[in-house]
């Protein structure tokens, strides 16, 4: 019993012990990074970026936070001068950097950043966008209704239909993080509705995958006025030649929660008679679709998910 007693009083000495040596250790990294972050070699700064990932955010000391944001800014505005053109892509990167390599860089600097969740880094993460579908535009979202002023503004202020259609996709992914309570400062009634004003014009885009975009978004509320224009862009794209449009379009349906958005006579025809069959037999394609003729699954998974739920949201 004594024994146990003094392994016991030892286990109690030590945790504290190797808690503080946790904390030291994590101190020491922070100050090694934000010593590297402070380089001027493009290299070192993407190094201790790289570092920062197996560190939480909310582990961060202030400082090294601020110089985030300050590199960021810094970034963004080379940046926009290449993209406006007063400076050439030579005078943009560093000597000896690739576009690629430095694109890369940058896109580690816009990782770290984003996940600080911090309301300065917004107007710079917004800018940055320029397509949709991409892991950083999921990540913005989680910023919830702090993320609409900016998305707002880049909006009102850019003619570029991708970087719309960009614009669009957040939206869509603040509306799906809402319907699921994911959002740290959800959505307001009044915000929901700015949505809806915000993507309407964006129906009548020239460039079909902003109309796209939008439409699902618009699916995403409640407020069924545009459910007509919607459907009818729903069908353009399950009516398009390409397999992997068709495809795209049913998975993204499938996470709509009323049917007067959707096609159902033309989902019902993708589900009976598609065409597009994929070979078994090559073990990479078996592997990503899993059947012969993966349209005709998936809007029979799409038809199934609103019959039960007895046709979707009824007037």
């Amino acid at each position: 019993m004594p024994q146990m007693i003094c392994g016991l009083f030892l286990s109690m000495l030590i945790l504290p012990v190797a808690g503080a040596s946790e904390a030291r250790a994590q101190e020491d990294t922070q100050q090694a990074v934000l010593k590297d972050l402070q380089s001027p070699d493009w290299h070192i700064r993407y190094d201790a970026l790289e570092r920062l990932k197996s560190i939480s955010p909310n582990e961060l000391e202030p400082r090294l936070r601020d110089k985030l944001i300050q590199l960021l800014a810094a970034e963004a505005r080379r940046r926009k001068d290449r993209v406006d053109g007063k400076i050439t892509l030579e005078e943009y990167l560093p000597p000896g950097a690739s576009p690629m390599a430095f694109a890369d860089y940058y896109q580690s600097l816009i990782d770290v950043t984003t996940s600080l969740h911090d309301e300065r880094a917004l107007p710079m993460l917004i800018d940055y966008v320029s397509q949709d579908g991409t892991e950083t535009n999921d990540q913005l979202a989680a910023y919830g209704r702090l993320i609409l002023k900016p998305v707002f503004a880049r909006l009102a202020e850019s003619r570029n239909e991708l970087v719309q259609g960009a614009m669009a996709d957040i939206l869509a992914h603040v509306l799906i993080k809402d319907r699921e309570h994911q959002l740290t400062h959800e959505l307001s009634d009044g915000d929901r509705a700015s949505i809806q004003t915000a993507l309407r014009p964006l129906l009548a885009s020239s460039n079909m995958s902003t109309r796209f975009h939008a439409a699902f978004a618009l699916a995403l509320l409640p407020d069924r006025s545009e459910a007509s224009r919607v459907k009818d862009i729903f069908l353009d794209r399950l009516s398009d030649p390409s397999p992997g449009a068709r495809l795209a379009t049913l998975r993204k349906v499938r996470e709509l929660e009323d049917s007067s958005f959707v096609p159902l006579d033309k989902v019902k025809e993708l589900a009976e008679s598609d065409n597009f069959q994929v070979d078994l037999r090559d073990p990479t394609l078996r592997a990503r679709y899993l059947t012969q003729y993966p349209i005709r699954r998936l809007a029979s998974q799409v038809l199934e998910r609103f019959s039960k739920k007895r046709g979707g949201k009824k007037d």
